[in-house]
């Protein structure tokens, strides 16, 4: 990991966590049979009775007595510390299953306007040839291919989004095209992927003529194909979009 990406890492599993608290307690608050929902959620993020139980201080018996409901009705505070047990044994494993939870929060709606995963690979030529785009970086790249694509509406993306929000948008792969609608220059988009980690293979950008010089730099450093598509509605390009894969 570079030192540059480092922060906004840490920053991005700092979130992850928070959300996966509130949703596994939630959970087993929630339910009619919680020493059920407690196992469940230890199976899935991997962590064994005798590991978290030696995370917690406490023996495996313990655990394993919530866990088949010979004891009953976990205090919060045995739940609490049964939870973050294991959200942090995720996030020092580099907290894969944390990341997938916080895929699922949603997001105010409006800012995601359309999201595809497609049946079968599909070339970025026919991504750019359905939104009647113009090529601007790496024109050679446009036999490789997608497997999906987002559409986000640029201006409520800028005013509302928090930059770790960029997780939801990349459905199964980043290997997919991110489609920017009402755009007017193209920078602001860029540089918001620039700072995130994860890049997508291929950019739309809907509404420029012409592509901001710098936008043009960054994608180029980030390896990113850039088309310029000019239909004349949202609802035109994502119906386009749609017919795809």
């Amino acid at each position: 990991m570079s030192d540059e990406l480092a922060p906004y890492l840490s920053e991005l599993l700092t979130v992850a966590k928070q959300v996966s608290m509130k949703k596994i307690i939630s959970d087993v608050v929630l339910a009619e049979q919680p020493f059920m929902v407690l196992r469940n959620w230890r199976e899935k993020f991997g962590v064994s009775q005798k590991t978290l139980a030696s995370r917690m201080g406490i023996s495996a018996s313990v655990i394993s007595d919530y866990e088949t409901g010979r004891r009953r009705n976990p205090g919060i505070g045995f739940l609490r510390h049964y939870v973050q047990n294991l959200v942090e044994s995720d996030a020092e494993r580099g907290g894969a299953h944390l990341i997938d939870l916080l895929k699922t929060e949603p997001i105010l709606k409006g800012i995601i306007l359309d999201m595809k995963e497609y049946s079968k690979p599909v070339s970025m030529r026919k991504v750019v040839e359905a939104v009647a785009g113009k090529v601007e970086t790496f024109p050679d790249m446009l036999d490789d291919f997608v497997f999906g694509h987002t559409v986000l509406d640029s201006v409520k993306a800028i005013l509302y989004f928090k930059w770790y929000d960029l997780v939801n948008v990349f459905g199964y792969t980043n290997i997919r095209t991110l489609v920017f609608t009402n755009v007017q220059h193209g920078r602001s988009p860029l540089v918001g992927i620039h700072l995130y980690p994860f890049k997508p293979k291929m950019i739309v950008l809907h509404g420029p003529k012409e592509l901001d010089p710098v936008a043009m730099e960054i994608a180029k450093v980030d390896g990113i194909v850039v088309a310029l598509s000019n239909l004349g509605s949202t609802r035109e390009l994502i119906e386009r979009l749609t017919s795809l894969g």
